[in-house]
């Protein structure tokens, strides 16, 4: 009787430990959109990478830089690794590789801060040694912020808190940051900041848009010494192309437009909530490949799924959505074998 209620509860024990491990390993499956937020890839060209960069900048030859938290990286050529050149005091929040190979990188630790300050700083030794440049007290400096030309002119634009005539202005060095000028004033509205800060490497012409409430596209083409609004809308996203400029919208709709350089006129050419449940602000776009990588952000109180769009060919495709707030900020690439960069991805080109 005794040898049977043992064997018995050997088998019972044995049981409960198949069902503990079951139950781990489905628990694990049925959670698994809220620990990796990828919910579906839908193209092959899509691959994991083994680190997970979430700023991006990258020089003219096609050298991608990265960022995680305080830490500067430099991926390899080939993709598969990205090696630390430095570490910051602060969270790195922009990258600009200017055309001769200087290395701009601001931080700033908290951007909608009034206490937190934003600091820039240049490389001109391929990130081994940093020197800070310029320094905002109440507005920062994003990835958005900034640009050059291929004149060595330096532009920074001011983003953070609103208030207080704070974040209107997009400063100019022409010595790579030894003296700084005001070139651009938005108007002195609580509700503006500035946003995208873009050089045209086609024709040399300055962008620059504001937001969030007036709005408004502006371009130099003297090097930002005189503007003339374009129109009247706060686009956060641009990827140039020998005949168009593409714009990420800051809206919810998900939308791009299209300039065409030879009309000088803008049109619409995509919402992602037409497409279904989708939609969102761009804040970033590459192009590669005459391809177009467009994300599309969900914020917490928005309803639809971020989402990652290619525009190829006059045709829009699906390459990923997300499950859970958030979506991909920055872009990196392409490089110079085409691959584009997300937090945790590669995009091959076609």
């Amino acid at each position: 009787m005794n040898n049977k209620l043992t064997k018995h509860h050997f088998a019972w024990a044995f049981l409960a430990i198949v069902f503990l491990v079951a139950g781990v390993l489905i628990y694990k499956n049925l959670t698994k959109d809220a620990i990796d937020p990828i919910l579906r890839v839908l193209s092959d060209r899509l691959r994991e990478t083994d680190y997970r960069l979430s700023i991006f900048g990258t020089s003219k030859q096609g050298v991608v830089w990265g960022a995680k938290k305080k830490a500067l990286y430099r991926i390899a050529e080939d993709g598969k690794s990205a090696h630390r050149v430095y570490s910051f005091a602060d969270s790195i929040r922009s990258i600009h590789v200017m055309d001769n190979g200087y290395i701009v990188v601001a931080t700033d630790n908290d951007h909608w801060s009034k206490t937190e300050p934003s600091t820039v700083f240049l490389s001109k030794d391929g990130g081994r040694e940093f020197t800070e440049i310029l320094r905002f007290e109440v507005s920062s400096a994003l990835w958005w912020s900034i640009t050059s030309d291929n004149q060595g002119n330096l532009f920074v634009g001011e983003y953070g808190p609103r208030e207080d005539n704070n974040s209107k202005r997009v400063w100019r060095s022409r010595d790579f940051g030894q003296s700084w000028e005001v070139v651009f004033q938005a108007p002195a509205h609580d509700n503006i900041h500035i946003h995208r800060v873009a050089v045209d490497p086609y024709t040399q012409h300055v962008w620059v848009t504001y937001g969030d409430r007036p709005r408004g596209t502006y371009r130099s083409t003297n090097g930002g010494d005189d503007w003339e609004l374009i129109r009247e809308e706060q686009s956060t996203a641009v990827a140039f192309t020998p005949e168009h400029i593409f714009w990420g919208e800051d809206r919810r709709q998900g939308r791009v437009s299209q300039w065409d350089r030879g009309r000088e006129k803008f049109e619409l050419i995509f919402e992602a909530e037409d497409a279904g449940a989708f939609g969102g602000s761009s804040y970033n776009i590459a192009y590669s490949e005459n391809e177009l990588i467009v994300p599309f952000l969900k914020y917490p109180d928005q309803q639809h799924m971020a989402s990652v769009w290619s525009f190829y060919n006059q045709e829009w495709n699906l390459l990923i959505t997300l499950g859970t707030n958030g979506g991909f900020i920055s872009i990196g690439g392409p490089d110079a074998a085409g691959r584009v960069y997300l937090q945790g991805w590669i995009i091959d080109k076609r």
